[in-house]
């Protein structure tokens, strides 16, 4: 893997561990939980660390004993300056460039500097694998490492929420739930039926063409040029109809109604409720776009990129005959306004919103890129560090003690121990 997904899995491991222990994991945790501050803390101002203490045990599950360990090698990177009096740390001073790629700088560090296990590579390279599309529980056990070790990590897998096992048509579906969050079911009886390289690739298709219309896939055959299979479109006809990848609808006079596709939405470490919203808004701002690019009644929009940028610079499109029928939907999601203009034309206006702005750049990288980024950030987290101490102390307080769960000891495990204690006691 690369730097960067090396430290993308290690952050969704840990997000998805939500503070329990793993015994065999050494490095992959405080890797995870260095990204996570590193996303959290970029663009703030000078934070004291009393503060950051508590935020970061609450919101980001980084216990105190850690936080100082987990600081300090960001200051390794340059992410962070540390103002301290003797061994004791008083305030940080996030300096985290915004252009920076935070996933591929940590990565390296974690490559370089640290290095991980044996458990800790497969916990990555089963992730990775998963990442794409559910497959056999079979395949796995082709990645190389003793059975033993793969049946411990995706038992400590299940158990930490980054791993779920499906029985479908006599086989068991081994599906990440941080990517596949909806209807499982439906995704591990497809990858039963047609296989994990089958699934594999439609998605992949999806996400170099997100919001792309599901009648224009089928009257071509073909996603943006891609040719596909009758197997594959009645694959993308399920996805559809069952909710599994919930695409957006637009309805005209000229066109009728039309279901635009996405690739599944993540689940809660990269999608809080909030951010779940602005995704939503996002994908219907591209499915507008869409609508616009490849259903137009007269004048379709021959550069949807430079539609959109349009969009985030003047916060208005141009009034078109076409606007009220295309843009509509947006208007009921309170993205934004549709104002009549002259000759029954209307003008779409975005609403001046934060979660707005943020829905718009998403559909752009929707758009440009295929996939999410910058959405693991909570912004209440980032709202509390920004608070006084008495405002996190109150959430804090009102929040039920957080008791740290642990993933039991393997047999062999198990087994080392009692022979250590044994010694002990007999010496």
């Amino acid at each position: 893997m690369s730097n960067q997904n090396t430290a993308a899995q290690c952050y969704d491991i840990t997000t998805a561990l939500a503070g329990k222990n793993i015994p065999e994991f050494e490095f992959l945790p405080r890797i995870g939980m260095m990204v996570n501050l590193a996303l959290h803390l970029r663009g703030l101002p000078l934070l004291e660390y009393e503060k950051l203490k508590l935020v970061s045990d609450y919101y980001f599950k980084i216990p105190p004993i850690l936080l100082k360990d987990i600081l300090k090698n960001l200051e390794e990177i340059e992410f962070v300056k540390l103002y301290s009096q003797k061994s004791t740390i008083k305030q940080i001073q996030p300096q985290i460039p915004f252009f920076d790629d935070i996933y591929s700088t940590v990565g390296e560090y974690a490559v370089t500097e640290m290095g991980f296990n044996e458990p800790e590579q497969l916990a990555l390279r089963i992730l990775s694998e998963l990442t794409n599309s559910p497959t056999e529980r079979s395949n796995i056990y082709s990645l190389g490492a003793e059975k033993k070790i793969v049946d411990r990590n995706l038992q400590f897998g299940t158990e930490g929420g980054y791993i779920m096992s499906k029985r479908a048509r006599g086989r068991e579906i081994l599906i990440s739930p941080l990517f596949f969050s909806e209807n499982v079911d439906v995704f591990a009886d497809l990858t039963a039926k047609s296989g994990a390289s089958t699934i594999k690739r439609v998605l992949e298709l999806v996400k170099k063409a997100q919001g792309w219309p599901l009648s224009i896939i089928e009257k071509t055959m073909s996603i943006n040029g891609e040719s596909i299979t009758v197997q594959e479109l009645q694959i993308l006809k399920r996805l559809a109809q069952d909710g599994a990848v919930k695409p957006p609808a637009i309805t005209t006079g000229h066109a009728g109604q039309n279901f635009f596709l996405f690739t599944p939405a993540p689940g809660l470490s990269k999608l809080n409720p909030t951010n779940r919203e602005i995704y939503e808004r996002a994908m219907a701002l591209l499915a507008s776009v869409r609508q616009g690019q490849l259903l137009a009644n007269k004048y379709p929009i021959r550069w949807p990129s430079a539609l959109l940028n349009a969009l985030k610079r003047d916060g208005w499109l141009k009034p078109t005959s076409e606007t009220y029928a295309q843009y509509y939907q947006l208007s009921v999601l309170k993205v934004g306004r549709l104002e009549k203009m002259q000759d029954d034309r209307y003008r779409f206006v975005l609403i001046n919103s934060e979660e707005n702005i943020r829905a718009l750049d998403l559909a752009i990288r929707l758009l440009n890129e295929g996939s999410l980024s910058n959405m693991e950030v909570d912004q209440e987290a980032r709202i509390a560090l920004q608070q006084d101490q008495t405002y996190i102390e109150s959430i804090v307080s009102s929040a039920r003690l957080r008791q740290t769960e642990t993933v039991m000891l393997g047999e062999e495990a198990k087994e080392e121990l009692d022979n250590l204690l044994l010694k002990s006691i007999s010496r």
